[in-house]
């Protein structure tokens, strides 16, 4: 068994590494960096389909990879590779190149996606503290918040300086991330010996135990969906906040406003949890979600802002209770292939869903739009509430 102190070291570690996680440098200026390379919008477009379909590609099979070589050095091959690729892109302004770098960066992504919350909830379950998860989690997803916020203003000083330095310092960070991770002991648990064969049958397997599995099913749902709407929100915040009346030059004001409140909501999602259990918890994000959503169609002036924050107060409560339901009811073999399954899920329904929306948006308005996402969510919401399974024996 694992000294039971540098288990304990753990938690202190994730901490550190969510905040560097979150330092994603460039996340402000992605979109002018590219511009200034020569690119158009149709291609910075694609660019993102690229990457969603490494990463929809991949997921599950670096789950199961995960599971079979170790969560940390999973984790830690893949920020090596997307802090590599991040580095890359300052370097280039080739549209060909660039295409190869995010789908190198995606093939990264998911090899730290859901490897990570997996090791710590095995963690804590060997401390026999895994009741606590909620509360490490949102608090990790806090500091996460704050390092975006740093990372904020940081990228863009960087960019005024010289349009790459984002990038060289941003795919330094990066690596520095998969450090933290690999400083991390491992829980003892059974492995396996690594083979093309062992990891099919991983995948397989760890597919099947999720289909299988009534509550995982319906978290993994739940959480599709949730996460579609809510990202239509992602997708038009900051064309939303300018047509409220606040001036461009604000969003990173703005934007440190709303994540720092977010970061609170993280600290504190597990008070909300304990307070008024998971089935309860769970509509109580849907509902803020759909309620944001209707009143913001309504209002046209600067208080909408206040909604926008109440409605990232919603996804504050998502991330700690949903990973903590998936993970509670899932065998620590097979964890961070269910977490993959769970993450593929979402960014298959996270993808079709902004390609619809934005789509309706072109034809309709923000307004009309808002909501049309809000009556759909609560409809959503109403029908998973009336299915919530069960605990199983």
């Amino acid at each position: 068994m694992n000294d039971f102190k540098a288990l304990e070291h753990n938690i202190w570690k994730f901490y550190l590494y969510k905040f560097l996680r979150g330092l994603w440098i460039p996340a402000t200026i992605w979109t002018i960096y590219l511009l200034a390379r020569g690119f158009n919008y149709s291609q910075i477009g694609i660019t993102d389909i690229i990457f969603a379909f490494v990463v929809l590609l991949f997921e599950i099979p670096s789950g199961a990879f995960a599971d079979l070589i170790g969560r940390k050095y999973s984790v830690f091959f893949g920020y090596t590779i997307v802090g590599l690729s991040v580095f890359l892109v300052g370097f280039t302004g080739n549209y060909s190149i660039v295409l190869l770098l995010m789908a190198i960066y995606g093939l990264g992504e998911t090899l730290y996606s859901g490897a990570d919350n997996a090791l710590i909830y095995d963690t804590l379950k060997e401390l026999k503290k895994e009741e606590i998860y909620p509360k490490i989690d949102g608090r990790a997803n806090s500091l996460f918040s704050i390092g975006s916020v740093i990372g904020g203003f940081v990228g863009v000083y960087l960019y005024t300086q010289n349009i790459s330095f984002p990038y060289y310092v941003g795919g330094f960070v990066f690596f520095l991330a998969g450090v933290s991770f690999l400083l991390m002991t491992e829980p003892s648990r059974a492995k396996e010996r690594y083979s093309l064969k062992s990891h099919y049958i991983k995948i397989i397997d760890g597919v099947k135990y999720a289909k299988n599995h009534t509550q995982i099913k319906w978290i993994i749902l739940f959480s599709s969906l949730i996460a579609a709407m809510f990202g239509y929100q992602i997708f038009i915040v900051q064309p939303s906040l300018v047509s409220l009346g606040y001036d461009v030059k604000l969003l990173g004001l703005l934007f440190a406003l709303i994540w720092g409140f977010e970061a609170l909501v993280y600290w504190n999602a597990h008070k909300i949890l304990d307070k008024i259990g998971e089935k309860k918890t769970l509509f109580l994000i849907a509902t803020i979600h759909s309620v944001c959503f209707i009143v913001l169609s309504f209002i046209h002036f600067w208080f909408g802002l206040i909604f926008i924050i109440i409605n990232y107060f919603g996804r504050g409560l998502f991330y700690p209770v949903t990973n903590n339901y998936a993970q509670k009811h899932t065998v620590s073999s097979h964890r961070a292939t269910v977490l993959s399954v769970q993450s593929f899920s979402i960014n298959v329904f996270g993808i079709i869903g902004t390609f619809v929306l934005s789509r309706l948006t072109d034809l309709f308005s923000i307004a009309k739009m808002y909501l049309f996402v809000g009556i759909t969510t609560i409809v959503f919401a109403m029908i998973l509430y009336l299915t919530y399974p069960k605990p199983e024996k």
